[in-house]
This record gives C-alpha cells, structure tokens and sequence, in this order.
C-alpha cells in the first residue's frame, strides 16, 4: 500500500495511529448552508417571534456544538482542542426569475 495513507495498514485496512507526538498545527474549516423559509417565517425569525425562542441563537449554539463533536462524527479523527468557533448568518433576498 502507499505511504500517503498514515490510517492504513501495509494491506490497506484502516488503523488507529498514536498522534501524541505530534506538533500542534493550526488549520481552519468553512462551513456553509443554506435554508429556504416562507416569507412569513423569515419574518417570524427575524422578528424574533417564533414561540419557541430565538432560532438563530439556537442555530449558533447547534452549529458550535457541532464543531466540539467532530471528533465523534468523522471517521478516524482524533479528539482536537478548538480554539475558536465563528457563526455569521444573514438574510438572502429572493432571486427573481
């Protein structure tokens, strides 16, 4: 099997490797979605009048939670010290055809 592949055994089957050794390193991932709503709930979330609460606070809070748990969902990573999460979110206007 080729040497690129450090998860790898000698016959290709996936492995657990020791990274404590290994020196920190900063990187940096982008994450981008889109939602389309009615108009009359995008107005009930930017007005903030939806019963249940502040959805765009909810959606910062799931979107932070989901940054601290990547370690749980992508296969073979390592748990990873987060040094910083980010969330912007803004308010599209509606293309016209």
């Amino acid at each position: 099997m080729t040497d690129d592949l450090t998860h790898t055994d000698e016959e290709g089957r996936a492995e657990m490797v020791d990274v404590g050794s290994k020196a920190d390193s900063e990187r940096r991932a982008v994450a981008r979605g889109q939602i389309r709503l009615r108009r009359s709930t995008v107005e009930a979330v930017r007005d903030n009048e939806v019963e249940k609460g502040d959805v765009l606070a909810t959606a910062r809070i799931g979107a932070i939670r989901a940054v601290k748990h990547t370690w749980e969902t992508v296969p073979m990573c390592h748990q990873i010290p987060i040094t910083n999460v980010e969330t912007t979110s803004r308010w599209a206007t509606r293309r016209s055809n």
